[in-house]
């Protein structure tokens, strides 16, 4: 005899007011054995009346739903692959969650992950999964026989895949709902709007879209009578009943990809947004404006570079060019930086030398970032020299040196005085408080790079992700004004020194380094996002390094 899903649900209520989550979960449980598949409507609502637990007790303490999360969602992925002889058995086993079962499921896992852990985005990334395996058949998405993606699962999804790091869940998102011709099949009480939060892009790509169905790419345009336009364009449907995204969910899924080495994947992407037609082979014309697919092709380009793929990044270079799409110095650099890994120290010279002449007539001029490219390739050869003529070609055209500028000159100094040439430190010393000057961002492996330069004995050559560096050199530090000793250049021994300059140099950068350490291990929170936190991190390691800068002049 099958039980009634509404006793399931009044017995449910009671749990629910007392905080009983284990009698609940094998509620659920015993609900889908007792009724299968014959009364799924009232199943599914069954279901999401178990999902939505109250947040807070009846004495106002909040409540923890995670773990609860969790074991609902290890209860409805188990359950249907049990078979059984029973009838009860073959009920449960043909069971399937509906998709507003595991579109609210998601949705109360997000907040667990909001509110309780960052890690429970596990959680939401196993939901989405779910969901999406419904509707799996690619046919049945092209004939539009499938559940149309909303706002809120298109966001929950797409953080989940960023939060662990699944760059297929998001091109699967966004091929998913490039079918889809409408805001999807969820609630319109619980819609999300994707830009929430939102910060504008340094990739001239602005997201903050007043809906889930607007975006604005930012970018300047020339009609045919050569006025100049800004064009704003709204998240439409094309006559295919093809979805148009914003552009910066698709940037944010390269990036996603370049950071987890799928690099094809990320390609693959831009194959599908930059053709007005959702398909693969490009045809067509783009869905995104020229300057939009240009930064697509330019973040992929750096993503080949990075791995030393030269033959990717050169195809993708010149695809770009048949394509008729403006290159940036972005592009040019990851060219270059492809070069350099490969060994190709002259070619890589020779684009260089072009864009300061402008030979390639497209304006583009070098910045630090091409600079350090061919840095890179000159000590790829051992060429030590080349690495301070290119690093004082960039500072005499007026371009500001970044933090991988500065390591390249530090190491080809230190190898030059290896090799016998006195005047290689100044030259080091020299490029460091340029940096300075210039307000260059320097992170903690920089700084490093630089204290080992200047000192000897305080900061120890080790792995530069050992944590313990820094404060094995505080020690050190702590040691020297113990014994306020200095240190000889001659024999490295120590001797002592009555000078009080020392021991107040030794105890600013002391000071300095915990300071950096401690910005270094802080997390980014509402009051401190990661753009500003990571300035202040550059802040702090450079004023790690002005100290350690004085205690190595009163040293010497």
């Amino acid at each position: 005899v099958r039980v009634n899903a509404s006793v399931f649900t009044s017995l449910l209520n009671m749990y629910k007011a007392e905080d009983r989550r284990d009698e609940a979960l094998g509620l659920v449980e015993s609900c889908i054995r007792e009724n299968g598949t014959s009364t799924k409507g009232s199943l599914d609502d069954f279901l999401l009346s178990a999902i939505n637990w109250p947040r807070t007790t009846r004495g106002g303490t909040n409540i923890a739903i995670s773990d609860y999360c969790e074991s609902l969602i290890n209860l409805l992925e188990r359950l249907p692959s049990r078979g059984g002889t029973s009838s009860r058995d073959s009920s449960a086993s043909s069971f399937r969650p509906s998709w507003k079962v595991w579109r609210r499921l998601m949705i109360a896992s997000s907040r667990a992950a909001k509110f309780e852990a960052l890690e429970k985005w596990s959680l939401v990334h196993r939901c989405c999964r779910s969901l999406l395996a419904l509707d799996a058949n690619d046919n049945d998405m092209k004939d539009g026989n499938h559940h149309r993606l909303d706002s809120a699962v298109i966001e929950l999804g797409l953080k989940a895949a960023e939060a662990v790091r699944d760059p297929h869940l998001a091109a699967d998102i966004l091929f998913r709902a490039e079918y889809d011709d409408g805001d999807g099949d969820g609630d319109d009480n619980e819609r999300l709007s994707i830009a929430n939060g939102r910060e504008s892009s340094v990739d001239g790509i602005d997201a903050t879209e007043s809906s889930s169905l607007i975006w604005r790419p930012t970018t300047t345009f020339h009609t045919d009578n050569d006025s100049t336009t800004t064009a704003t364009t709204r998240h439409t449907t094309t006559n295919n009943n093809h979805r148009r995204l914003p552009p910066s969910l698709y940037l944010n899924a390269i990036r996603l990809c370049i950071g987890c080495r799928e690099n094809d994947l990320a390609y693959r992407i831009l194959a599908r947004c930059s053709s007005s037609t959702g398909e693969e082979e490009g045809s067509g014309s783009s869905k995104f404006a020229e300057p939009i697919v240009s930064e697509l092709y330019t973040v992929i380009m750096a993503g080949y570079a990075k791995v030393g793929d030269l033959e990717r990044t050169e195809r993708m270079f010149d695809e770009m060019k048949a394509k008729g799409l403006t290159y940036s110095e972005q592009a040019y650099s990851a060219y270059l930086h492809a070069l350099a890994i490969n060994g190709q120290h002259d070619k890589a010279l020779t684009i260089l030398e072009s864009m300061m002449t402008n030979a390639n007539g497209d304006g583009i001029q070098p910045k630090s970032s091409s600079f350090t490219a061919c840095m890179l390739s000159a000590m790829e050869k051992g060429a030590w020299h080349e690495v301070l003529r290119l690093n004082n070609t960039m500072i005499q055209s007026g371009i500001s040196p970044n933090a991988t500028s500065l390591q390249g000159v530090v190491i080809a100094c230190s190898h030059m005085m290896g090799e016998g040439e006195g005047t290689a430190d100044a030259d080091a010393l020299h490029a460091m408080e340029s940096a300075i000057e210039s307000e260059t961002p320097i992170d903690r492996n920089s700084f490093l790079t630089c204290a080992r330069f200047l000192t000897k004995g305080v900061f120890e050559d080790d792995d530069d992700s050992n944590d313990d560096v820094v404060e094995r050199a505080r020690q050190n530090l702590r040691r020297m004004a113990d014994n306020r000793t200095d240190v000889d250049d001659d024999d490295h021994h120590y001797r002592l020194s009555s000078s009080s300059v020392v021991k107040e140099r030794i105890f600013a950068l002391s000071r300095s380094l915990r300071l950096a350490s401690v910005e270094d291990a802080r997390r980014p929170s509402k009051m401190k996002n990661s753009v500003i936190l990571q300035s202040e991190r550059d802040r702090l390691w450079r004023g790690a390094l002005v100290d350690t800068i004085r205690l190595a002049r009163v040293l010497d």
